[in-house]
């Protein structure tokens, strides 16, 4: 029983997002941000990084948008290129599950695992396919926390890292709009690590993305045009 218990809980690094943040099995991280801000890049970077250490990931796009993005296209870049064998260890998914009447089928999102075993499955973005099913926003945070729950539970069976990338927009609480990661409480209690990004313009005119990772600590990258993240020295 030990043992078992044990395995459960152990996690394996698939990367580590420049040095900040370790993508692991059995944990979800969550990329939050204002549209056009880098979620995307993000993932995709954490992707090439997840495939030269020898792993594969499977790519839920529910934007629809990855392949069809004006060039330079990162996506396109790294595909020319083959990173690492980056056509054969990366899968793209549009849909992220069906719909039965008024409730979700969450079979499809298992299916996919089972057929592609990947070791890394990428949510961008979490939000997007409940706002246009569920209008209602208390409805919707509650099936996307229910979804998250079941996220979490395959995870554990199958030994996967989550990464997922949500908006974040304005919203109307106690009468007063503010700016808010969307999604509801629930996604971020689902969520073990919890990156919030901003952008910051400097002398330069460098495209500076600061990462707030768990309001415990903060880093910053350079995007690039064309979609590169880089360091800053």
């Amino acid at each position: 029983m030990e043992t078992n218990w044990i395995e459960k809980i152990k996690k394996k690094e698939l990367c580590n997002f420049f040095g900040e943040i370790p993508i692991s099995t059995k944990s979800v991280t969550l990329f939050a941000g204002e549209n056009t801000i880098g979620k995307t890049a993000t993932c995709l970077h954490i992707s090439k990084f997840v495939i030269e250490n020898k792993f594969s990931v499977l790519y839920f796009d529910t934007e629809k948008k990855l392949i069809d993005r004006p060039e330079p296209n990162l996506l396109n870049v790294f595909l020319k290129d083959n990173f690492d064998g980056f056509k054969n260890h990366f899968f793209i998914e549009n849909k992220l599950f069906d719909m039965n009447k008024d409730e979700i089928d969450t079979s499809y999102f298992e299916s996919k695992i089972k057929e592609k075993k990947p070791d890394l499955v990428v949510i961008d973005s979490i939000y997007t396919p409940f706002v246009t099913t569920f209008p209602e926003a208390r409805a919707r945070a509650g099936v996307i926390g229910q979804f998250l729950r079941y996220v979490r539970e395959i995870m554990i069976q199958h030994d996967i890292a989550i990464v997922i990338t949500t908006k974040i927009g304005r919203v109307v609480k106690e009468r007063k709009e503010q700016m808010a990661i969307l999604g509801g409480q629930e996604l971020l209690y689902n969520c073990d690590t919890k990156a919030k990004m901003e952008v910051r313009e400097d002398k330069l005119k460098e495209r500076r993305v600061v990462f707030d990772v768990d309001m415990q600590k903060k880093f910053i990258l350079i995007l690039e045009y064309g979609g590169y993240l880089k360091k800053v020295k």
